[in-house]
């Protein structure tokens, strides 16, 4: 989901809540993420997440929950800007909503990248 390519990506079910960790070898403070997705003319694309950071990977601060209501395409990333940034080692997101109408509703993401 990082290495530059929009044609890999993570293709599951949003009801297993998961989670994707971004893990910086140095700390560095991060502004925001962008989570780009694929398969938004599906209704594949995130629309809701929690983000958390953290310095140690165990003791997590949570930034917020991020909701869109517009839909968006493959090659327009879901903006998720904090109210201040903040110097982490780790950060953290939690899917919890996609644009899918399925009884099992789907998601896509291809890419994540952190705003600095």
């Amino acid at each position: 989901m990082n290495d530059g390519n929009t044609d890999t990506d993570v293709y599951s079910y949003v009801y297993y809540k998961p989670e994707f960790t971004m893990a910086f070898k140095n700390a560095r403070t991060v502004s925001g993420i962008g989570i780009l997705c694929s398969y938004t003319s599906y209704g594949y694309g995130v629309k809701k997440v929690t983000v958390s950071v953290s310095n140690d990977g165990k003791t997590w601060n949570s930034m917020g929950t991020a909701t869109t209501s517009t839909s968006y395409d493959d090659s327009t990333p879901f903006p998720v800007v904090f109210a201040t940034p903040v110097t982490c080692k780790y950060v953290k997101i939690k899917l919890l909503e996609s644009f899918s109408t399925a009884t099992y509703p789907l998601f896509s993401i291809c890419e994540m990248t952190a705003y600095e």
